[in-house]
């Protein structure tokens, strides 16, 4: 009897659910566990959008590869503090990267090709700087060629001639709003 083996794409993904400590897969029957969207009142979280699916910070690991698959490179990622410890999924054909957390969530979305379509975000990499000060006015904090939109979770990095040239997703962050009503904390 002739057994056809595993195809490498599964026995990567396989292997890798192994190595992060994370199921395989959801047992038939069981509903999909995912984390409520990362988002603020004001603004919702971007993410990547693949087909009809979006990839967003906060999405579980296991609904990632169900997505785009294992990815073309994994680095381990180390930090300051070791509970920050992260592994980055690169995906260089379709020109993006991915930062996972301990926890098996997406963390952070690096968008470095203009063919990757973002949704929430009205401009792409290639543009220049103007085209995203148009879309969304000036940034909560810039420094060093990046426009820090942090309320908004999207920061975009920008060369010598203000092209943009990645984008960087991630949880929207908190905008506090003293009770007197005055400007957010924050900014």
């Amino acid at each position: 009897m002739h057994r056809s083996p595993l195809s490498p794409l599964l026995l990567t993904a396989l292997a890798l659910a192994l190595l992060l400590g994370m199921p395989a897969w959801t047992a038939p029957g069981q509903p999909a566990t995912k984390p409520p969207p990362n988002q603020t009142a004001e603004y919702p979280a971007s993410g990547l959008k693949i087909g009809s699916d979006v990839i967003r910070p906060g999405e579980v690991l296991p609904m990632v590869f169900g997505i785009v698959g294992p990815p073309d490179q994994v680095r381990a990622m180390r930090s300051k503090k070791e509970a920050d410890d992260y592994v980055m999924f690169s995906y260089f054909a379709q020109g993006f990267s991915l930062d996972i957390n301990q926890k098996n969530h997406v963390q952070g979305i690096l968008v470095e090709s203009r063919g990757v379509e973002v949704s929430g975000v009205p401009f792409h990499v290639g543009d220049t700087k103007q085209d995203v000060l148009k879309a969304w006015g000036d940034p909560d904090r810039t420094q060093s060629k990046v426009l820090a939109y942090w309320r908004r979770g999207v920061y975009v990095s920008c060369d010598e001639s203000d092209k943009v040239t990645s984008l960087f997703l991630t949880a929207p962050g908190q905008v506090e709003k003293p009770a007197d009503g005055r400007a957010p904390v924050g900014g």
